[in-house]
């Protein structure tokens, strides 16, 4: 590995660590009381690897998984694309981060929770959990989120500086800041218990299925479709290689060509400069793959790093379960209450300050991430459009979306997302099936899409027929249908085989 693996393993980790990254394992750490290391084990396998197995797949394709989805059809992949890049952009993703951020790091200092003593840290928690969201008005939220958006526009207006900025600068102060958090609350909480001793389900089995389906349910999978654009143009540019010339591109030998326009060892005819610039293209289709697969574990394993370290954390605070117990009754976030608490139990009133730096960095970078990867990717279907205003665009919609509320945009995004997931997922299955086993014709992959896209939009509209659907209850009723449409596709290419 060389520095710029880990400048752009660095940026990975900082676009997919966001607010919901920081939440979902702390209260799983809570949760799973003596079962802690199981379900860490299960969170870190779906919540990590699939969003790792997700980008090292994109590298074995030139434009990642839209050459995939035109397999199954040019209009799909594009209709497709069009919704998961708006879904993740500024329809919902995007507003989502500055939402989190003002609520979690700047409302419970405007709410005056959190300072003093315990209890007060558990105020604190519980206003940063979303109990006084909406206490100061909509101005404090507009101001914040004008500075917000405006830094996350510059940051994204120039994506080769975007790699640097994220990676080698915002990334380095945001893991310094988590493992400050943790570091010291490993050596404050060291030798303490579980909090949570009588937990439902805390044997090793069951927790690990809950942590399994926790990650899973992470749905970081799906931001791997519009992250691996940014990945993969990031290694290409760091490698400076090109990406594979078409037939059209190859010089007109027939025509005379100046020995110096034909790459080494081309032998003199046609022939031998086909096969040079096939050679030149596999050792740098290897070469993509291969920083792209190790940019990938950098910033898989700086997450199972503080997956660990928060889960862990969590799982020990010196609370009371009743105060546990009470959160989740009133149906307040238990992940950021468990960090706030975490926070000022660890650096006191400094400790809240830490948190909201922890927090509005990782959603801003998330944000940026998420504003590039959308905008590149309409510049290259719509290239009449620059980058440039696409960015501008989708960050003035973003602005306009996170003040219309977080319960809002959550409440009207959250089945889309719920159709596009099953989607990816059985993409990828695909993409792994292509890649690593042997490759599924082309009609198992578009019954394989047709029949998950059908029962994802049916399960979203609440057909009864889909609620008894085995594996319903973990979000997993897709599965046998993806599995029926690749066997499917085998014996319809075998009929019609002479």
């Amino acid at each position: 590995m060389n520095r710029n693996t880990f400048v752009i393993g660095f940026m990975l980790f900082a676009i997919f660590f966001g607010a919901g990254n920081l939440i979902f394992p702390s209260a799983l750490g809570m949760e799973s009381g003596p079962g802690l290391w199981e379900a860490l084990l299960g969170f870190v396998l779906t919540g990590v690897g699939l969003p790792l197995l997700a980008i090292i797949v994109s590298a074995y394709y030139d434009d990642g998984y839209r050459t995939a989805l035109d397999r199954i059809h040019p209009w799909f992949s594009l209709a497709f694309l069009a919704i998961v890049y708006l879904t993740v952009g500024p329809f919902f993703a995007i507003p989502r981060t500055g939402a989190t951020s003002f609520e979690l790091a700047v409302l419970p200092f405007l709410t005056g929770g959190g300072a003093g003593d315990a209890a007060q840290a558990a105020a604190a928690g519980a206003a940063a959990a979303g109990g006084d969201a909406g206490a100061p008005g909509q101005g404090p939220m507009l101001l914040f989120s004008l500075a917000y958006f405006g830094v996350a526009l510059w940051l994204s207006l120039n994506p080769s500086k975007m790699v640097e900025r994220i990676g080698a600068i915002l990334t380095p102060v945001l893991l310094v800041c988590i493992l400050l958090l943790i570091g010291k609350g490993v050596l404050w909480l060291h030798g303490r218990p579980p909090t949570l001793t009588q937990v439902e389900g805390a044997n090793g089995s069951i927790a690990f299925v809950n942590g399994f389906m926790g990650g899973y349910l992470t749905m970081d999978v799906l931001g791997s479709v519009a992250y691996a654009v940014i990945v993969l143009t990031a290694v290409r540019s760091k490698m400076g290689t090109a990406q594979k010339a078409p037939a059209a591109a190859l010089p007109d030998v027939g025509g005379g060509v100046a020995g110096n326009d034909l790459p080494a060892g081309h032998g003199g005819d046609e022939a031998s400069l086909v096969m040079s610039v096939a050679h030149q293209s596999a050792l740098s289709r290897r070469e993509l793959v291969v920083q792209a697969s190790l940019a990938g574990v950098v910033a898989a394993v700086s997450l199972a790093v503080i997956y660990v370290g928060l889960g862990w954390v969590s799982n020990r605070l010196p609370i009371d379960p009743s105060v546990v117990a009470g959160v989740k009754a009133s149906g307040k976030d238990l992940g950021s209450f468990l960090l706030n608490t975490a926070a000022y139990g660890t650096f006191g009133e400094f400790g809240r300050v830490l948190f909201g730096v922890i927090v509005t960095l990782a959603c801003l970078t998330t944000a940026v991430g998420l504003i590039t990867a959308t905008s590149e990717y309409f510049n290259d279907v719509w290239p009449r459009i620059s980058y440039r205003t696409y960015a501008i665009l989708c960050t003035l919609g973003s602005f306009v979306v996170a003040n219309q509320g977080l319960t809002a945009v959550i409440s009207k995004s959250v089945p889309v997302l719920l159709v596009l997931y099953p989607i990816v997922m059985t993409l990828l299955v695909l993409m792994l099936l292509e890649n690593f086993v042997w490759k599924p014709p082309v009609l198992s992959q578009r019954l394989a899409v047709g029949f998950v896209t059908t029962v994802s939009v049916l399960s979203v509209a609440g057909v009864e027929a889909v609620n008894r659907l085995p594996w319903k209850e973990y979000s997993l009723e897709w599965a046998p249908f993806a599995a029926l449409g690749i066997v499917l596709g085998l014996v319809g290419r075998r009929e019609r085989a002479p």
